[in-house]
C-alpha cells in the first residue's frame, strides 16, 4: 500500500518525466517509455512521446512505471503534471490508486509463495496543500482494496476446486 507521499527529498532516484517537444536533459534516450538513469544527479527520466494524448494514454505510463519496479523512486508529480490534460490532484489520483491495486494483498486460499518484491515508489511534491487529497486518496484505495478481499470466493472444498 502507499502510504509514503513525500513533502521532502529522499535518497531514492527521482523519477522525472521529459515530455516530448518539452525541453530536457539530453542524456535521455528518445525512445517511448524508457527510463534514462543519471547516478551521480540521483536523477532518473523517463521519456513519454506524442502518442500520449489523453489521460488513459497517461494511465499506461502510470502502469508502465508500476510494473517495471528496477528500484526505489520517488517520483516527482509536479513534472508528471506539465501537460495541458492534467493537474497534479489527477497525476496523484492516478499513482496512489494505481499502486494500491498492483499491490493489493488479496486472499487466497491455495499457498503460493511469491516473491517479495522490495522496491518502493513513494511520491514527492513539495507543495503541502496537496498531503489531504493524498491522505483521502490513500484511504478510498485501501477501503477498495478491503471490498476487493471481500468479493473473492473461497475454493469450495467439496469439489475439485480446492
Amino acid at each position: 500500500m502507499i502510504s509514503n507521499y513525500k513533502t521532502l527529498r529522499n535518497d531514492d532516484m527521482l523519477l522525472k518525466v521529459a515530455y516530448e517537444g518539452q525541453e530536457f536533459c539530453s542524456c535521455v534516450a528518445t525512445t517511448h517509455k524508457y527510463i534514462t538513469e543519471d547516478f551521480e544527479k540521483n536523477i532518473a527520466h523517463i521519456y513519454v512521446s506524442k502518442e500520449v494524448k489523453d489521460y488513459y494514454g497517461f494511465l499506461k505510463i502510470v502502469d508502465h512505471i508500476i510494473n517495471l519496479k528496477r528500484r526505489n523512486y520517488q517520483i516527482d508529480v509536479e513534472s508528471f503534471a506539465s501537460l495541458p490534460f492534467l493537474s497534479i490532484e489527477e497525476v496523484l489520483r492516478a499513482f496512489i490508486t494505481r499502486i494500491a491495486f498492483f499491490d493489493a494483498k488479496l486472499y487466497s486460499a491455495k499457498k503460493e509463495t511469491k516473491k517479495q518484491n522490495k522496491v518502493n515508489l513513494s511520491l514527492y511534491l513539495e507543495d503541502e496543500s496537496y498531503s489531504k487529497f493524498a491522505k483521502k486518496l490513500i484511504t478510498i484505495s485501501e477501503n477498495v482494496t478491503k471490498t476487493r478481499n471481500l468479493q473473492i470466493t473461497p475454493p469450495n472444498i467439496a469439489t475439485s476446486e480446492w
